[in-house]
């Protein structure tokens, strides 16, 4: 569980802030929508409503089994004691929104159900991407597939890393993540990739060039049937055509089938990923705020009519 409270000009990480989600973050987003001319209307309708997020204090936020991921995985639970631990949350947080992230309807349908039924609001956050071990391999899958076998690069599990190997894996990750992407993403340091590694919170594998540097990296980890790859990184002073990202997914994809696990895939480069057999399905965070005055609750409410009604059919219509 995190507990999060405003300072002054601080913009934390979007896994720990909705606030950052789906305001400095959503701006960010907005440059990926492909009808152009929506672009400076949707920019303003994200700054009006991050001010008014600001102002609603979105940002004092307890969000439950939060792995500090981009996906939190879940147990196998079905919402069983929510309305207890509900009670007992708004309780000890009474200025706080409680939140739980990383809901879809392919994995938790019976847990979003219990959500709904004891008062949570869901509330639209992305669109992400599952694919299922035994589905049929497409054709650029089959390709990915060959090009990590074929591939000069000489494969190296984590158990060869060194510590100059942990400084650079984390680095992978941040050029793509962190200097391409957004600085809203999660942070990963060396010490908590090996600490990932080493207590097998995460199995973690990467590709050597001829000297020996590490050139890519993948990380996944899994609960309850389910997997995701939170840490992929690549080195970009290398062409496109090394086919680097395709070769990290295809590694995400053997330990899919290796372990017989449902993959989300996660958000982003959604053609990409339906080429590759995955289907798109629609996130959401569920939120707690009965126990917020009305001033405080009425743009979160608000937020979740917007993003229902504009968000998700433009995710759905444009592979967002």
């Amino acid at each position: 569980m995190t507990v999060l409270r405003p300072a002054a000009n601080a913009e934390p990480s979007w896994v720990v802030s909705m606030r950052s989600a789906y305001g400095p973050y959503a701006l960010h987003e907005v440059g990926n929508v492909p009808l152009r001319p929506a672009r400076p209307f949707l920019a303003g309708a994200v700054k009006a409503m991050d001010w008014a997020l600001v102002t609603a204090g979105l940002d004092r936020l307890v969000c439950v089994n939060n792995w500090l991921l981009s996906t939190n995985l879940y147990p196998p639970w079905d919402g069983a004691g929510l309305a207890a631990l509900t009670a007992s949350l708004a309780e000890r947080f009474p200025e706080h929104f409680l939140a739980f992230r990383s809901l879809n309807f392919r994995h938790h349908a019976r847990l979003l159900a219990r959500f709904r039924a004891t008062g949570w609001e869901l509330v639209p956050a992305r669109q992400v991407w599952i694919a299922e071990p035994g589905d049929a391999p497409t054709h650029n899958r089959r390709i990915d597939a060959k090009l990590l076998a074929r591939t000069p690069l000489q494969r190296a599990g984590a158990h060869s890393f060194g510590d100059a190997d942990w400084v650079r894996a984390a680095d992978l990750y941040a050029q793509l993540y962190l200097r391409k992407y957004s600085h809203l993403n999660p942070a990963f340091a060396p010490g908590f990739l090996r600490f990932a590694q080493r207590t097998g919170f995460m199995r973690i594998e990467g590709l050597r060039d001829a000297r020996g540097s590490l050139v890519m990296v993948a990380g996944t980890i899994a609960s309850h049937a389910v997997m995701t790859t939170p840490l992929v990184g690549y080195d970009f002073a290398l062409p496109q055509s090394a086919g680097l990202y395709r070769m990290a997914i295809a590694m995400s994809f053997e330990e899919m089938e290796r372990c017989r696990l449902s993959f989300n895939i996660s958000a982003g480069v959604g053609g990409f990923k339906r080429l590759r057999g995955a289907k798109p399905v629609v996130e959401y965070t569920a939120v707690w705020s009965r126990h917020l005055p009305a001033a405080r609750r009425l743009p979160l409410q608000f937020l979740r009519t917007v993003l229902q009604r504009i968000a998700v059919p433009l995710m759905e219509t444009y592979d967002l």
